[in-house]
């Protein structure tokens, strides 16, 4: 009796299995089918994401080499308020070159 129940419940799984990809296949579909749409949907949002945002000059005064950088202008001000010394637009009268490298010692 114990070997026809298991043989009944194996058969009962296959069953639900070969019922059930049918249906969850067409459920992807539909998904799939509804991400479409909505991404022709959304293409003013994501145009809009992926318009490059407008940069903003600021003049960064690290150590002794003060250098302009270009950094989001929604973050200028945050910026500015955690480099105190830090100001708004290009750098003046300043060389574009690099500073050297601190020499360290070899010992």
């Amino acid at each position: 009796m114990n070997f026809i129940l298991r043989h009944i419940y194996t058969l009962l799984a296959i069953a639900t299995v070969a019922f059930l990809l049918p249906i969850v296949g067409i459920a992807k579909a539909d998904t799939a089918a509804t991400a479409i749409v909505s991404e022709t949907q959304d293409t003013s949002a994501t145009e809009e994401a992926a318009a490059p945002k407008p940069k903003c000059q600021v003049c960064h005064h690290a150590a002794a080499h003060p250098h302009t950088i270009n950094i989001s202008c929604s973050a200028v001000a945050k910026h500015l308020a955690n480099h105190p010394g830090d100001t708004e637009g290009p750098c003046q009268n300043v060389s574009d070159e690099k500073p050297p490298k601190p020499s360290h010692p070899k010992g």
